[in-house]
């Protein structure tokens, strides 16, 4: 096993999951991390990239827990590598932000969004495509954030996340 042979394998479960064929996204994916694990050190980076693509694939096939486990391993190596203001752990933290999104974790959403806001605010120019898109998130996950706690019939918290959305539309020129 070389470092080449796993790099392939990442290669082609990309190529796969661009194709659509999720289970043979998902074996060149798995075998990759396999190999990488026998060749790399326990935190090497590379090792947090193939987690990170491996929850991308879990995420397309609807296993979001699968993928929420990947994401948050991608994320530990990650925060043993690099420094805590790193951009591609605002990746990871956006990542898991947008997951937690679908499976209505909407309080650990709006943590890792905030997180990955922080890092690209400090990296970033303010009108940056990357904080564009992490703000237009806020947009949503605060309406939805406060329709579940409409539901569970807590209306002060959920007038407040309102509010909050509607300051973030406003940043963006849209209200």
């Amino acid at each position: 096993t070389t470092p080449l042979l796993a790099t392939s394998y990442n290669n082609m479960a990309l190529i796969y999951r661009d194709l659509k064929d999720h289970d043979l996204a998902l074996t060149a994916q798995q075998k990759a991390i396999m190999m990488q694990k026998h060749i790399l050190a326990p935190n090497h980076n590379q090792i947090g990239i193939s987690y990170n693509n491996l929850a991308l694939i879990h995420s397309d096939l609807g296993e979001y827990e699968q993928a929420l486990a990947a994401h948050r391993k991608a994320l530990e190596i990650q925060e043993h590598t690099f420094k805590s203001n790193h951009p591609l752990l605002a990746t990871s933290y956006h990542n898991l932000a947008s997951l937690c999104y679908r499976t209505d974790q909407i309080d650990s959403a709006i943590i890792y969004e905030n997180l990955a806001y922080d890092i690209l605010q400090e990296k970033l120019p303010d009108n940056h495509p990357h904080l564009r898109i992490i703000r237009d998130n806020f947009v949503l996950y605060y309406p939805k954030r406060a329709i579940l706690k409409r539901e569970a019939s807590q209306y002060q918290l959920a007038i407040e996340d309102y509010e909050k959305a509607f300051e973030y539309g406003a940043e963006k020129g849209e209200l």
